[in-house]
């Protein structure tokens, strides 16, 4: 999904008019400091001048920066596909997003909010990427990308009620787009709404039937309401179309460890964590994990292996 340029249209060059005004403003500036060349104020008029000045430069180089962050940005929808960019180039995002924060309102539109928006994301600053999706959002309301972004922001932040309004409201907009059910999806799970959850990821899968993320992701349900044939089934064919896929073979772990295969478990989370180190975190705090991390033939393995002993 791609933000639609036509669903908001900038009917006059504000930058241009902005230029204007300030070499209007400094002119007149400029023509006082002239004419207080042997007054009493003509230092002050030196700084008011000076500081105007300084002002016009600040202005193009966060227009500049607007540019350079609207070229590097992403300006689709959030997805768990997209690869992760290197340090340094998320760094620079951060460095041109905070940038054209110093531009005044009148010269941005929902889009450049957007972008930022993205841009904030990206670098995991979800507070800022949560503002720039708000500021979107006041200017163009019924985008469903936008909305479906803020969603995802809004269930990093750990704000599900709010998350789970902003993909309502999405899929209002756009009701078969397996994204939005996703994060539905996703959204639901934290609640522990397994039900519902699987509806959006049933659904999903009618639109996309072999996405590897979207079965990955509803073999968690499955496996809280106790399901766990069906949640095989779709962990195994998720690896299938992706054999490295860690929230996959999380899951088979998890899976497995509530079955008692704990040989099986360890494996699987050996491997889901060598593809995402985060895991590691997250499983100490798994209760999944329970009965595996006191067996006494596999839990020393598991306790090395999550950094607990």
């Amino acid at each position: 999904m791609k933000w639609r340029a036509h669903q908001h249209v900038v009917e006059r060059d504000q930058f241009q008019d902005h230029c204007s005004s300030y070499k209007e403003r400094i002119a007149i500036r400029e023509k006082e400091f002239e004419q207080a060349t042997e007054g009493p104020d003509k230092g002050e008029k030196r700084r008011r001048l000076s500081g105007l000045r300084e002002e016009y430069d600040q202005f193009l180089e966060a227009w500049q920066q607007r540019q350079d962050l609207a070229k590097l940005a992403t300006h689709g929808a959030i997805t768990a596909d997209a690869p992760k960019r290197p340090e340094p180039e998320r760094e620079q995002l951060r460095v041109l997003a905070d940038g054209s924060a110093r531009l005044p309102e009148a010269v941005l539109d929902g889009l450049d909010y957007f972008i930022r928006g993205n841009a904030y994301h990206e670098t995991g600053d979800n507070e800022h990427a949560l503002a720039a999706y708000n500021r979107s959002l006041e200017l163009v309301p019924d985008n469903p990308i936008a909305l479906y972004n803020r969603g995802i922001t809004l269930r990093k932040l750990e704000r599900y009620e709010e998350a789970l309004k902003d993909f309502n409201r999405a899929l209002e907009l756009r009701p078969d787009d397996p994204d939005t059910l996703n994060g539905r999806g996703n959204t639901l799970r934290k609640l522990e709404r397994y039900e519902e959850a699987l509806e959006a990821y049933n659904r999903a899968l009618e639109l996309r039937p072999d996405d590897p993320n979207t079965l990955a992701n509803r073999s968690s349900p499955l496996i809280k309401l106790g399901r766990y044939d069906d949640a095989l089934r779709d962990i195994n064919r998720a690896l299938e179309l992706k054999p490295d896929h860690s929230t996959a073979l999380y899951n088979r772990a998890c899976a497995y460890s509530l079955m008692g295969r704990f040989e099986k478990a360890v494996r699987d989370l050996e491997a889901a964590i060598k593809g995402d180190e985060k895991l590691r975190e997250v499983t100490r705090a798994d209760e999944d994990f329970e009965k595996l991390r006191i067996d006494p033939q596999h839990g020393p393995r598991f306790r090395e292996l999550v950094g607990e002993e």
